[in-house]
């Protein structure tokens, strides 16, 4: 890990704006959305968060389709 790497932001998209769904940078390579809305397709990126505050490009789109 880098040593100026704060952690990651993980955006959720779920009705057409993505909202960031953790409170503080996530530091693992695991995330559990335990804020999940009701509906059967959803999309995720991440971004890097550095010590200074700075955002990095979005990641690609992980597109999730829940069974019904």
């Amino acid at each position: 890990m880098d040593k100026d790497l704060e952690g990651y932001n993980i955006y959720r998209i779920s009705s057409g704006d993505a909202e960031k769904i953790n409170p503080v940078p996530v530091k693992e390579n695991m995330f559990t959305d335990n804020s999940m809305p009701d509906i059967r397709y959803v999309s995720y990126y991440i971004t890097a968060i550095d010590t200074a505050g700075n955002e990095s490009t979005p990641s690609r789109e992980v597109i999730i389709i829940l069974k019904e």
